[in-house]
């Protein structure tokens, strides 16, 4: 399924971070809003606005090429110059990652561009530290879990952060590993023997 953002231009020279949550809750939860709305009613608690509105779980994440790959689109992204011209910060809208080629709305403009990956991951650090608004990816199928990381994601599944399925009832055993089993949104658990 391809990702389509409904490009803000922001309203005014600071509002960028609310121009891209605007963008997200929009894309969420199929609502009509703007950088003015989201800042009457949040002020800068961006992710506070964001996981209110749409009612989802996001990380705050470093910008590091490992986060960058593995978060799920879309997502938020803010860092320095050259994003921002203006050598105070600029945050942007991811909409989707296509090998090392970066598909964003950008609220400066209200236009979708393209960059590639090295651009986001060489600009300055933005002046509260570079980072990424984003959901949480599916675990690794390759990759043990730990019970509090199953109870996690048991929670989340079951509060609606995260749309998945339970396939069958878990019973959680200490000291065993258990491996997911990631099918289309069908997560099951199996004891590794």
């Amino acid at each position: 399924m391809s990702i389509q953002l409904k490009p803000l231009k922001q309203s005014n020279g600071v509002s960028c971070g609310q121009t891209s949550v605007a963008m997200l809750i929009n894309y969420f939860t199929g609502k009509n809003v703007d950088d003015v709305w989201v800042d009457q009613k949040y002020g800068f608690s961006l992710m506070y606005a964001l996981e209110t509105e749409t009612n989802k779980k996001f990380l705050d994440l470093n910008l590091t090429s490992s986060n960058l790959s593995s978060a799920v689109c879309p997502f938020i992204l803010g860092a320095g110059y050259p994003l921002s011209s203006t050598g105070r910060g600029h945050i942007v809208a991811i909409e989707s990652i296509s090998g090392d080629s970066v598909t964003y709305c950008d609220p400066a403009d209200g236009q979708r561009k393209t960059k590639s990956s090295s651009y986001f991951l060489n600009c300055e650090q933005y002046p509260q530290g570079s980072f990424i608004f984003s959901l949480p990816s599916l675990p690794n199928t390759q990759t043990p879990l730990k019970p509090v990381q199953i109870l996690d994601l048991i929670l989340n599944m079951h509060s609606g952060k995260i749309g998945l399925e339970v396939e069958e009832e878990l019973t959680l055993r200490p000291g065993v590993v258990y491996l997911p089993n990631v099918q289309k949104t069908r997560i099951s658990l199996t004891q590794k023997t």
